[in-house]
């Protein structure tokens, strides 16, 4: 048997290596010594083509389960969950990854591709020795060298820590690689991601891990609501206040994200006066882009005046 393996190495200044690999095994007692070797995308047996059965619709009340079936049901959702689980394609990368360093390389030349219809055949040069009973080997079948740009990127709303990640144009992106991948960083492993392209989005992000010496935190200043109505208005007013800290001994610039709600209803009015010229979405997040010396600490501020964000709220 065999299964795709994907990779993702980047040095966090050149280009992103993205390689396909095959984990490949076999249990036949048997080891297999200087064969040539084919990997095909199907399976022998086939497959069914899909059939749509008549779909009905009727009016019926639901019958109430007892306690002794919704423990039952309970029970079969616990015991089905971990087979499930193995039945999905994403589980068996992610286990492939795991093993992925303890397995021996065969191969660090592309494979050979060909595509039909239904299938795909990767064909390894040289021959190669598969031994059996083991947790099987790796062979390098397909490398995709894409361009990269980095960025420092901190949501200090969710989390304190900064992180690196690369930017990949998802237009560039392989077609064949779709799952989850191990990334490396100068070698290191960093953690999986799972690659699979937006293509209504320009890019993808690849997380690299966190960022060291830097750090972003978020504090609510200040919450006061207005006691008098102004219009049938009520008003609140909220202070917050974002501080990023650079405790390397180089300047780094990192994208600091938060947001303010984004009203649907026509009751109610977000303003913000002064958001200390951050960069405004539509759906109302907010991006700075700051630019951060060894050993600062910058302060961020939503403001009105003295730092304000304001909401206006209807009163009921």
């Amino acid at each position: 048997m065999w299964n795709f393996v994907y990779e993702i190495h980047t040095d966090a200044a050149g280009p992103v290596i993205m390689k396909s690999r095959a984990r490949i095994s076999q249990s036949t007692d048997e080891d297999w010594e200087n064969i040539p070797v084919s990997l095909l995308t199907s399976t022998p047996t086939g497959g069914n083509v899909p059939e749509l059965e008549p779909v009905y619709l009727s009016f019926r009340k639901p019958a109430r389960p007892s306690a002794k079936n919704a423990l039952m049901g309970r029970n079969m959702m616990a015991m089905s969950a971990p087979m499930m689980a193995m039945m999905d394609s994403g589980n068996d990368a992610a286990m492939a990854l795991e093993e992925t360093v303890e397995m021996e390389r065969i191969e660090t030349e592309d494979a050979e591709v060909f595509s039909e219809e239904t299938t795909t055949e990767y064909t390894l040069p040289g021959k190669k020795t598969i031994p059996s009973g083991t947790k099987g080997v790796m062979a390098d079948l397909k490398a995709y060298e894409l361009a990269a740009e980095y960025e420092l990127l901190a949501v200090p709303k969710k989390d304190v820590h900064v992180y690196l990640a690369a930017k990949l144009k998802t237009k560039d992106l392989p077609s064949d690689i779709k799952g989850t991948a191990g990334v490396y960083l100068n070698g290191v492993y960093a953690g999986e991601t799972a690659i699979a392209p937006d293509l209504t989005k320009e890019t993808l992000k690849i997380p690299l891990g966190k960022a060291e010496g830097l750090q972003a935190s978020r504090t609510e200043k200040k919450r006061r609501t207005s006691d008098a109505l102004l219009k049938n208005q009520r008003t609140t007013e909220y202070v917050y206040e974002l501080k990023l800290t650079n405790n390397r001994s180089t300047e780094a610039t990192v994208v600091i994200q938060d947001q303010v709600p984004y009203s649907q209803e026509k009751t109610i009015i977000v303003e913000m006066k002064n958001n200390d010229q951050a960069e405004a979405a539509d759906n109302g997040i907010l991006t700075w882009k700051c630019a951060i010396g060894p050993k600062e600490t910058k302060v961020l501020n939503l403001v009105v005046m003295d730092h304000y964000l304001m909401i206006i709220l209807d009163a009921y």
